[in-house]
């Protein structure tokens, strides 16, 4: 029976572990909202400053929700805010660094035309250029998406994708966690099963020492409640270790691809138990 107790308290100890790895991933996220919801309000702060006329410090707010989001279309705002400020080389560079990032935009044709014309006249007046000149690169009917856009795209790809290094917006899934906790539960209660069979043979050591029973206990049913007891253990004991490990490592491929993945995919990782035992298969796409 000592094996048992080494399979109970090894239990305790992947369980521990286990729960502490889901610990340190929700205090990840938490960090991660903590971001978004700091890039968020650099934008609207953003926003506010556009709309009032101040293209300036809308500027430098786009520039903070960039920063902190990494959402390239905040680039495009960016732009917009310095080119109204004047700034023909703040906002030259970030139309650049956003068409470098969005190769395909909607309008991308327009912009490198527009870029070009930006290069043209930062070269002929140099590094500065006053707020007077920024209307006459411009037309009223190139302005208006301007607007539109400043006020509704970053906004929406920062309220409805919260993990900026997905460019999908997917996040992590929460199967990984369902596996490993499922996995976690079957130790638990191998770790339960295995305290009663540890009890049971106790038991039976104490009432029959040397099975020397008193008149009338049946030691062979006390024996089989046992057995059946420990096999239960290891049964839930392995399994649940096996389906644990699947799920931590199904999390660390969830992290390292960035949650991209869809639910309708193939699970990267599968655990199964055969005749001749278990194993874990994991499958990680680069």
């Amino acid at each position: 029976m000592r094996s048992f107790r080494s399979w109970w308290l090894a239990s305790w100890l992947v369980t521990s572990a286990a729960w502490a790895g889901v610990g340190i991933h929700v205090d990840v996220a938490q960090a991660q909202a903590s971001t978004d919801d700091e890039a968020r309000r650099h934008f609207r702060l953003g926003q506010a400053h556009y709309e009032n006329g101040s293209f300036l410090e809308a500027a430098r707010e786009f520039e903070q929700a960039y920063q902190l989001s990494q959402r390239p279309q905040l680039l495009y705002n960016v732009y917009v805010a310095y080119r109204d400020a004047g700034d023909l080389v703040r906002s030259r560079d970030a139309l650049r660094e956003y068409l470098t990032r969005v190769p395909d935009a909607e309008n991308a044709a327009m912009l490198r035309a527009r870029l070009e014309s930006l290069d043209r006249m930062v070269e002929q007046q140099g590094t500065t250029a006053t707020p007077t000149e920024a209307p006459a690169e411009t037309t009223p009917t190139e302005i208006a998406p301007v607007e539109t856009r400043a006020e509704t795209t970053p906004d929406a790809s920062l309220e409805t994708a919260p993990d900026p290094s997905s460019g999908e917006g997917g996040g992590i899934s929460p199967f990984p966690f369902v596996v490993a906790g499922v996995g976690a539960a079957m130790m638990i209660g191998g770790a339960i099963t295995g305290a009663m069979a540890l009890s049971s043979q106790d038991t039976l050591d104490a009432t029959c020492p040397d099975r020397a029973c008193p008149p009338g206990y049946d030691f062979e049913s006390e024996a089989n409640d046992g057995r059946a007891l420990a096999l239960t253990t290891d049964v839930l004991l392995i399994g649940g270790g096996v389906v644990l490990a699947g799920g931590l490592v199904w999390l660390v491929i969830d992290l390292v691809s960035g949650g991209s993945s869809s639910s309708s995919e193939q699970p990267p990782v599968t655990a199964m138990c055969g005749p001749d035992g278990c194993s874990v298969a994991a499958h990680l796409e680069l």
